[in-house]
């Protein structure tokens, strides 16, 4: 069932695939870059800076998308960032450290699966976000 579920999607150009916090991706081998455009990115951002205020609803969310998952890795991690960050009165001095907050993407696949491309897209997009 899930094979012939991303078989049709594939032949609709839909290469992006969620299942929960998974995105399957298939290597489409052919040129999509109208899927990885700065227009894109945008759209992407903004349903992410939307989340921040209040729910998406479903007729604004987007398709999966490896953009998608990048912003909410980074939204997440800034979020736990900033609910745990001192407060003014709780620094001690000027050498206080930050508080940092750990997040990976894992992206995997078979040699020629396009993984490399696909971190590619996830640096461009975190570059942009931050």
């Amino acid at each position: 069932a899930v094979v012939h579920c991303l078989r049709q999607r594939y032949i609709l150009d839909k290469i992006y695939t969620a299942t929960g916090p998974i995105l399957l991706a298939l290597n489409p081998f052919k040129n999509c870059k109208s899927l990885y455009t700065e227009k894109v990115m945008k759209e992407y951002w903004a349903v992410g800076e939307q989340s921040l205020i209040a729910t998406v609803d479903d007729d604004d969310k987007l398709p999966p998308h490896v953009y998608g998952i990048a912003d909410n890795s980074f939204r997440i991690m800034m979020k736990h960032m900033n609910d745990d960050a001192p407060s003014d009165s709780n620094r001690k001095g000027r050498g206080a450290a930050s508080k940092t907050c750990d997040q990976s993407i894992l992206v995997s696949g078979e040699s020629g699966a396009g993984k490399t491309v696909t971190t590619k897209f996830i640096m461009q997009y975190l570059a942009k976000l931050s």
